[in-house]
């Protein structure tokens, strides 16, 4: 059987191959232009909130939840609690409270930051506005 006759029996001739292609790059991309926009905001928290030294955590996926442990002023031993299945939601709501409580600005911000897509509009508010 010759490569034409596997790609027919196949169904690759048809476009759910680039469908199912530019579906997994775009989420990817998405992604990483979600941790990007969240990493650079804690970044500049951590430097307004006077932890600047470890401002660079931001980007590093488990320093980054120490540091932001750190920004909130909660205990390093929370990080076992935020590996928690459903029990995490609740002790990264708190933690985002607090952060936002140490820029002066509304708790409710900390919940709203752990919702997808409005998170990608709160951390850079709370990192860049006075």
């Amino acid at each position: 059987m010759n490569a034409f006759a596997l790609l027919a029996q196949s169904g690759l001739e048809s476009t759910g191959w680039l469908m199912n292609w530019w579906t997994s790059w775009y989420g990817c991309g998405t992604g990483l232009i979600t941790y990007a926009v969240v990493a650079w905001s804690l970044m500049v928290i951590a430097q307004k909130t006077g932890h600047a030294d470890n401002a660079w955590w931001a980007w590093v996926p488990v320093l980054n939840a120490l540091l932001a442990l750190q920004i909130a002023g909660r205990p390093l031993w929370w990080l076992i609690l935020l590996l928690i299945p459903c029990v995490d939601l609740i002790f990264i709501a708190i933690v985002l409270m607090d952060i936002a409580a140490k820029r002066g600005k509304p708790a409710v911000l900390g919940i709203l930051g752990i919702v997808p897509c409005v998170n990608l509009v709160v951390f850079p508010y709370i990192a860049f506005s006075d």
